[in-house]
């Protein structure tokens, strides 16, 4: 198999039964001296056909249904495995014989590499846990291999991809750790990735040990190792380079801010045999941050389609290797948006394939690719429309879009199942330090998170049935999870006497919803109309079969005070200045007004601007910077808050920024105002 697809033949039969029907290349495997080999090794289908269609002197990848293909060249970036002895392997001796199987296993690539010709093979990668080796092979590189005794199958060295506050509170993340006190501690968790910014201050901003400074510390990256260039630092060298990993990494730390994390960049040469040298890496230096022990690794990346399970490949080799050193593999499924299929290694039976879940109700979200879809219902809890979900997929998380560190300093958003997956491994290792019997049992863990979990909404298969994790009731091991808020709010949150905001709640574990000063009782979702004549709290109680669950929400009514808007304003050149913290109030008074601000801030400050809205109105908000360059746009659903946040990011200057205050699809009214608010 090859990454889960059947080979479908030896070339040894294929050159007497099929040969002419798959390509030239297989019709013609000759040994030295013009002589036929006897064909002992197996080779996948997939490079029989690229070899039989290169184009010369191209470099290029070349896309097959497991992915993409590399080829340079005459040469095929191609995995070659090696027959393996008897129990001679890292899963059947463990650590006790770790030293002796990486003997043996390069004993056994270099009988087989000195027997090639240099130019006809280029070495890539040499997996030091496995009886494999990658690199870049002519087709007479891949003849000489297939005569070879000792080589047991060629296949594709497939490139592969990344997948691109509310959900801690979903999860319960945060009750597990301020309340419980499991913060993840006890445990450091692999983060295989892209670039890294660990000198951001979430990230502990100072240099890791590493390779060439044993010496260096960071109080929160144990250690870092670049596979990709391969180079001793991952620290990116531009904002594309790092964005991800920096990302995914703060998002498994955010979750579990006890546990160590080691950052192991495989990207932008994110080939399966790069992939599967950090896998290897992390069983190896398992102990590498003291009395914190690797037990989880977290890839959000992928590649391939797979309606079924891949549990073999160069990948899942090395996993079986994490498995047998009880280290656990969270792995994105996807973001295409698939309902039958998911990526590899996720299809991998020995990985926990993660999916994602809406994060609030009505999530911020822009589509992105490669599903491109479109959800104009978001709801809590229901499966994200770009999340790829099979039989294969076992559970979900949220996402969509989480803030977290941004490569270079601050936060932005990041989405996607690529969000979703380090939010489970952080669970995962707050599970661990509660439940240490736990570690690295993938089942155990598949079977405590789904037994525990919420039921979610939007599976595209009635026979999917995969939960969204709840990792206080994981730890607490009960069987009736207790009733979770997961979004409860009002908008508009402040109001003129005499008009009304719209409660809306989404609620998970939950029979029935009680609202203080309104009359009767509501499902577990819903939405209902209030006129407070003064300022109200008003204080939603969740009843279910595990207890109850209670959030609040305030609206603000305002009969006076506050500031108003001075028209003109339609232009940068006539913006009202906004006061810190300060309410004004404005009007959108015709199809083609627009309103601008404008507020100076001062160095290393962060500005949040807010956008009350009237209930019935689509207004929404736009921000500049002083030179008119748009920073962010916030386009929510009618009568709901806008609210966009920037950093001034200069140790030594102001910065002005401008506002503005627009209808959507030519919304206004004379009548209804809304509030436009900057907190800094």
């Amino acid at each position: 198999m090859a990454n889960g697809k059947a080979y479908g033949f030896t070339l040894g039969v294929l050159l007497v039964a099929a040969a002419a029907a798959l390509s030239p290349m297989a019709a013609k495997i000759k040994a030295g001296g013009g002589q036929d080999a006897i064909v002992t090794a197996r080779l996948a289908p997939e490079l029989a056909e690229v070899y039989g269609s290169l184009e010369p002197a191209a470099e290029r990848l070349i896309y097959v249904n497991g992915g993409k293909i590399s080829q340079i060249g005459d040469k095929v970036r191609v995995v070659v495995n090696l027959k393996e002895p008897l129990s001679q392997n890292f899963p059947a001796r463990g650590y006790a014989g770790i030293g002796a199987v990486k003997v043996a296993i390069a004993k056994a690539q270099d009988r087989v590499l000195r027997r090639l010709d240099a130019n006809d093979f280029e070495m890539s990668v040499r997996l030091d846990l496995n009886y494999s080796f990658a690199g870049y092979a002519t087709e007479s590189a891949v003849r000489a291999l297939m005569a070879m005794a000792e080589v047991d199958s060629i296949i594709p060295d497939y490139l592969n991809e990344l997948r691109t506050v509310q959900g801690r509170a979903m999860t319960r993340s945060d009750y597990a750790a301020n309340t419980l006190g499991y913060t993840g501690a006890g445990n450091t968790v692999a983060m295989i990735d892209s670039a890294m910014d660990y000198l951001h201050t979430e990230l502990g901003a100072a240099t890791p040990k590493n390779d060439s400074n044993t010496s260096a510390s960071n109080s929160v990256v144990a250690y870092m190792k670049d596979f990709s260039t391969p180079d001793n630092d991952v620290y990116p060298a531009d904002w594309n380079d790092g964005y991800h990993g920096t990302g995914t990494s703060a998002i498994v730390h955010r979750y579990a801010p006890g546990a160590k994390l080691v950052m192991l960049q495989v990207f932008p040469n994110a080939y399966d045999s790069t992939i599967a040298s950090a896998i290897n890496w992390c069983v190896t230096n398992k102990n590498v941050a003291s009395g914190s022990p690797i037990s989880l690794i977290n890839m959000s990346l992928g590649g391939g389609k797979y309606t079924g399970s891949c549990s073999t490949g160069t990948i899942q080799s090395a996993v079986d290797n994490a498995k047998a050193a009880s280290i656990v593999c969270f792995v994105a499924t996807g973001n295409d948006g698939w309902t039958n299929a998911i990526g590899s290694p996720a299809c991998d039976p020995d990985v926990i394939a993660m999916g994602a879940v809406w994060d609030a109700n009505n999530a911020a979200y822009s589509p992105f690719p490669p599903a491109y879809c479109s959800d104009s219902n978001r709801v809590a809890n229901e499966r994200t429309c770009y999340s790829d979900a099979s039989p294969e997929l076992d559970l979900y998380a949220p996402s969509e879009e989480v803030i977290t560190a941004q490569v270079f300093g601050g936060t932005f958003a990041l989405g996607g199942t690529s969000s979703a997956t380090p939010a489970a491994a952080g669970l995962c290792a707050q599970l661990f330090q509660a439940k240490p019997t736990l570690k690295g049992s993938v089942s155990q863990i598949k079977s405590t998170f789904q037994s525990t979990g919420v039921a979610i909404s939007g599976n595209p298969n009635a026979a999917y049935q995969n939960k969204r994790i709840d990792v206080t009731a994981a730890i607490q091991g009960t069987s009736n999870p207790a009733p979770v808020v997961n979004s409860f709010s009002a908008s508009p949150s402040s109001i003129s006497a005499g008009s009304s905001s719209t409660l809306s709640w989404n609620c998970s574990n939950t029979t029935s919803v009680s609202i203080s000063g309104v009359s009767g009782t509501f499902g577990a979702t819903g939405s209902t109309t209030v006129t407070p004549a003064a300022t109200t709290t008003y204080t939603l109680t969740a009843t279910g079969a595990g207890g109850t669950a209670t959030a609040s929400a305030t609206v603000t009514v305002t009969t006076g005070g506050g500031a108003a808007e001075s028209e003109p304003n339609g232009s940068t050149s006539y913006a009202n200045v906004l006061s810190n913290a300060v309410n004004t109030t404005g009007y959108i008074s015709s199809s083609s007004d627009v309103d601008y601000f404008k507020i100076t801030i001062g160095p290393r400050k962060t500005a949040t601007i807010t956008l009350q809205v009237p209930a019935s109105k689509d207004y929404d908000l736009k921000l500049y910077n002083s030179s008119g360059y748009l920073l962010g746009t916030s386009q929510n659903d009618t009568g709901i808050s806008e609210s966009i946040s920037v950093q001034n990011t200069s140790y030594s200057y102001n910065r002005t920024y401008y506002i503005r205050v627009y209808g959507y699809a030519s919304a206004y009214s004379t009548t209804e105002s809304y509030v436009v608010k900057a907190a800094w």
